[in-house]
């Protein structure tokens, strides 16, 4: 799962990276990967890079599931060696430009057109690219697909926000609409989430287009004046979503919005009276407006430069494959993109993964054309309405000035 980077990653990948991001993990203890330059090593390298939570040791979900597919392709004598890096980071630190370079990598499909046009994704054969369309959510496949019509890697998760709520203060018909929920009890949610706010602005008609961004006149304008009208309202409190979840647990609000990865905590400490569901309507100018989930999409690329391409290549299918992905799940509640995995009786049972599967209908997988600085701008305006900075009365001015700096 797409997991938000920490300070200290941060620091153990630049190291990693800087010394080429290589190393095999330990065959026992818990300490995490360390970096190693084994000599002499006849059996074939293949360097694999994930997030460190994905590989803290031999049972992690990473190490895991490449010790299977070592089982199950003796015909391969291979050395699998870890490299730290976050999927959020490849395109900025570049897959081939370390001394060892990653053969396999985890990437954010939002990076795809980055990565693609930079030649750091190989793209799959069209037989490997048809068969992973038969297994794969469409929603999913579509993330991967570049400009040119060619797949680019092979989804393995996704992850919307979902509204988790007490049922002690909410009835399920309360949850369909914000506005409604507002009426009768106190919600959290970032209002300074790019991802969020831009939710808002698609519910009005706005779009987020490689070529364009728009958001002027009455899209931009009728987003920013609810915005603003929602941070006034004394139901709704605002700040970072890890907050809005103790709020919830300690009955200081009767819901929030926060990501998947929550629900496992939730549901044990509210028991009977934990609720989930996708993210609800809101009133805009009177009508009640779906509030689409901006999904964020993981998946598994390959380097075009890797020295063995049809191994990376093999592994990195295996990795994105339905037992994978129940690992995955299992370990991180990773929510699946393979289609089977997601059908499964047992999985479907889970009232987070059905909220996640309704929130898919409607969907919008997180737009490429939202870079850092573009979305550092979204997460600014989300901060001067919180503080209502921006206001009804000055909602329009702001919404054209933010169209114009997210069009520059």
């Amino acid at each position: 799962m797409m997991r938000k980077p920490y300070l200290f990653l941060a620091f153990l990948m630049i190291a990693l990276l800087l010394a080429g991001c290589s190393g095999e993990l330990p065959v026992t203890g818990t300490e995490p990967a360390q970096v190693t330059q084994p000599t002499e090593d006849p059996r074939i390298p293949i360097t694999v890079w994930a997030s460190q939570e994905d590989m803290n040791d031999q049972t992690s979900w990473i190490p895991a599931m490449c010790q299977a597919f070592l089982e199950e392709n003796p015909q391969w004598d291979i050395r699998i060696r870890y490299g730290v890096c976050e999927a959020e980071d490849i395109a900025r630190y570049g897959a081939g430009e370390s001394e060892t370079p990653a053969d396999v990598f985890l990437f954010s499909a939002n990076q795809l057109e980055l990565l693609q046009t930079a030649g750091m994704l190989a793209p799959l054969s069209a037989d490997a690219a048809a068969a992973m369309k038969e297994e794969v959510f469409p929603l999913a496949v579509s993330a991967v697909t570049a400009g040119d019509g060619r797949v680019y890697g092979f989804p393995y998760c996704m992850e919307a926000p979902l509204l988790y709520y007490d049922k002690h203060v909410f009835s399920e018909s309360d949850t369909q609409c914000l506005d409604t929920m507002l009426e009768s009890g106190r919600v959290y949610l970032d209002l300074s989430d790019p991802l969020l706010l831009t939710s808002f602005y698609s519910a009005a008609g706005g779009s987020f287009r490689p070529d364009e961004i728009q958001l002027g006149s009455d899209a931009g304008a009728a987003a920013t004046d609810y915005l603003a009208r929602l941070a006034a309202n004394r139901n709704l409190e605002s700040g970072r979503a890890d907050h809005g979840v103790d709020r919830l647990l300690n009955g200081g609000v009767g819901a929030v919005i926060a990501g998947p990865d929550y629900a496992s905590c939730i549901s044990a400490v509210l028991g009977e009276n934990y609720g989930v569901s996708r993210l609800p309507s809101i009133l805009l100018q009177g009508s009640a407006v779906p509030l689409p989930s901006l999904v964020k999409i993981g998946a598994i690329g390959v380097n075009p430069n890797s020295s063995q391409p049809e191994i990376a290549m093999a592994l990195a299918e295996y990795l994105s494959g339905g037992p994978s992905q129940r690992s995955n799940l299992e370990k991180h509640f990773a929510i699946p993109t393979n289609l089977s995995v997601m059908e499964d009786a047992a999985l479907g049972a889970n009232p987070a993964v059905q909220a996640e599967r309704s929130a898919l209908d409607g969907a919008i997988p997180f737009p490429g054309v939202l870079n850092e600085s573009r979305l550092q701008l979204l997460n600014e305006m989300g901060a001067a309405i919180a503080e209502q900075r921006v206001t009804a009365a000055n909602a329009g001015d702001a919404a054209d000035k933010l169209w114009q700096n997210l069009n520059r």
